[in-house]
């Protein structure tokens, strides 16, 4: 098995200015003193309208001291899948925002870590065998209207980067978790952390990247699909 990270390519018809309805409050930690928001980590297949509690507390982007993140983090656990990541800063909803230019290619980005697919080739991929995660509708607006024919992956946060000989990477906070990390110059995944159900996912310990099995990259060569790269990344033991 060969595993890749997706990456933007450059051809790009479109800009897009765009954000998911809710997030999580970053955390402004009493104990360590950091204030910090996950960047990557978006759930648009959850909708909270409805859940019988106010949805405010995920529209405002004030931090918030670790346990009242608590109490937030709580009332939406249990409306995702089963061992879902949720970190400050995590979104979810539909991604709303402003398209801008003319054209769609077969994949658009919001920006690295935001992969958009146009409708009309999730069929075409599918029958590869690649097996793709959920995808939600957008709610995007160009000028001449309505731009609904871009669908965001689900991406679940769940491979997991070796980071054994990486130095920079601090003791994390007892209470809030905080640790900074930076990307390692070379890519290793754990082999025992790569999902078996789904070809397209991302890292959990550095949620901007996005990866995929050779099953998913060989099918968007051979259809031809513009707008996305691929770049293999090591796979350790």
């Amino acid at each position: 098995m060969k595993l890749f990270e997706v990456l933007p390519s450059e051809l790009r018809h479109l800009q897009i200015n765009a954000t998911h309805k809710w997030s999580m409050p970053g955390i402004h930690c009493t104990w360590c003193g950091n204030v910090w928001a996950n960047t990557g980590l978006s759930y648009p297949c959850l909708d909270i309208s409805d859940q019988g509690f106010s949805d405010e507390p995920y529209r405002s982007r004030k931090p918030v001291d670790p346990d009242r993140f608590t109490f937030l983090k709580n009332q939406i656990v249990p409306l995702l899948p089963k061992s879902s990541l949720l970190l400050p800063g995590a979104q979810f909803g539909h991604l709303t925002g402003n398209v801008y230019g003319t054209g769609c290619y077969d994949f658009e980005w919001v920006n690295s870590w935001t992969l958009l697919a146009n409708s009309n080739i999730i069929g075409e991929i599918k029958e590869f065998g690649v097996k793709l995660p959920l995808a939600a509708d957008t709610e995007l607006f160009h000028k001449s209207g309505q731009f609904g024919m871009l669908l965001e992956f689900q991406l679940e946060a769940i491979a997991l980067l070796d980071v054994s000989e990486q130095l920079n990477i601090t003791k994390p906070c007892d209470i809030c978790d905080y640790h900074a990390m930076v990307r390692p110059r070379h890519l290793t995944v754990q082999n025992g952390s790569i999902p078996d159900y789904v070809d397209l996912f991302k890292a959990s310990n550095l949620t901007t990247l996005i990866l995929a099995k050779e099953r998913f990259r060989n099918a968007i060569l051979r259809l031809g699909y513009k707008g996305i790269d691929f770049q293999e990344v090591q796979i350790g033991g």
